[in-house]
């Protein structure tokens, strides 16, 4: 009987154990998505913030351009 009442609280504790595993497995992964989605983010903010250093430049060559052509014809 007493063999049979601490198998009953090791598989209690193991089951205890693996419910805990489980959760610290899914708390990591949600981290782990996190940093994903932020890196993303990250790089889309940045992609953002390059193209419109890039569309701005154009811009400012094309200004240029068309001022050097209009000094040109007077």
């Amino acid at each position: 009987m007493r063999d049979s009442l601490e198998g009953q609280q090791r598989a209690k504790q193991a089951e205890a154990t693996a419910k805990q595993a489980e959760a610290n497995a899914s708390q990591v992964e949600a981290d782990w998505l996190a940093g994903a989605i932020h890196a993303c983010e990250e790089a889309e903010r940045q992609a953002d913030e390059e193209g419109i250093e890039f569309l701005h430049s154009v811009s400012l060559i094309n200004d240029n351009v068309y001022l050097s052509a209009r000094r040109d014809s007077y």
